[in-house]
């Protein structure tokens, strides 16, 4: 679920949209 990048679990929320990806 959050295994994407590790930078920040809980930045948008939860994981909503993991905008934060790059």
């Amino acid at each position: 679920m959050a295994s994407k990048k590790g930078v920040s679990s809980t930045r948008n929320g939860r994981d909503s949209n993991p905008q934060y990806l790059g």
